[in-house]
């Protein structure tokens, strides 16, 4: 009689314990799901146990409370949710109101600035046009001036004035070549540059050399009249000297040839005055 009384008192407590494990798995699954944590494990230890019920009955348990939780909610803010509503709907209204205003400001702003839209192409597109000619003209008068230059330069070469040539040729170079339009004229120009100074370095070295031989005739015929002038010079002076000893022996000699004579005056007092006469 005992054991079957004991065997009472213990089959409840199993049970207790069973519901107690139970409840507390289904306090664990619930935290778990508010949380967002992985319910995994909890669906490998019941398919484990074997009870798979046991999980379903705890979701839909906790999908009714939670059911249950949103009804009261949805309760307590019903008011709420209807004021919502309408201001909703009344911004609606707004919103509607709003969007036919906006279509009528695009369609008149479309109609007052597609004309302005073409207006602004146009003046870009001549602005454009007129940049161009602006380019075109500057490089015009660009080319104008190296021509120029290019004839003057040519012009000096054919005259054999290498000096303002060069000035050319360095005008263009330091001034022109950089800003010249046109590649093919450039790499003319690159190529001839050189050229012409090659050329205006042999002319001028050719007549260097010309000159320093003519320099060394025209001293040698320098040289033999100065020779000549001073031989005649002494020559000159020799005869003049020679001349100047001739004319003071003669006046010499004159000297003693002269013979002086006075007239005194007559028995009057009217006679002619006293001279001296060479005889």
């Amino acid at each position: 009689m005992q054991s079957t009384k004991s065997r009472r008192k213990v089959a409840p407590s199993a049970a207790e314990s069973a519901d107690s494990a139970e409840k507390l798995d289904q306090l664990l699954l619930s935290s778990a799901i508010c949380n967002g944590e992985d319910v995994g494990p909890f669906v490998r230890k019941v398919f484990t146990s074997g009870k798979p019920d046991t999980l379903l009955q705890h979701l839909r348990h906790f999908a009714r409370s939670k059911e249950s939780e949103i009804e009261e909610v949805c309760k307590a803010h019903y008011q709420d949710f209807i004021l919502a509503v309408d201001d909703l709907r009344s911004l609606l209204s707004d919103v509607d109101s709003l969007k036919s205003s906006l279509y009528d400001s695009n369609t008149k702003l479309q109609s007052v600035g597609l004309p302005l839209l073409s207006s602004l192409d146009a003046f870009v597109e001549a602005r454009n046009v007129s940049r161009n000619v602006n380019l075109a003209l500057e490089s015009v008068r660009n080319c104008i001036r190296l021509m120029e230059l290019c004839s003057r330069s040519n012009y000096h070469l054919s005259s054999s004035n290498f000096y303002m040539a060069l000035k050319c040729v360095d005008t263009i170079e330091s001034e022109f070549l950089d800003k010249t339009p046109s590649s093919t004229l450039k790499r003319m120009l690159e190529k001839k540059i050189p050229e012409i100074r090659w050329h205006i370095e042999r002319k001028v070295s050719k007549e260097f050399g010309d000159w320093l031989v003519e320099i060394r005739v025209v001293s040698r015929n320098l040289g033999q009249l100065a020779i000549g002038q001073a031989s005649s010079a002494r020559q000159r002076e020799e005869d003049l000297r020679i001349k100047q000893r001739q004319a003071e022996e003669q006046s010499r000699l004159s000297l003693r040839d002269c013979v002086y004579a006075l007239e005194e005056e007559d028995e009057d007092g009217l006679g002619e005055p006293i001279i001296f006469t060479r005889l």
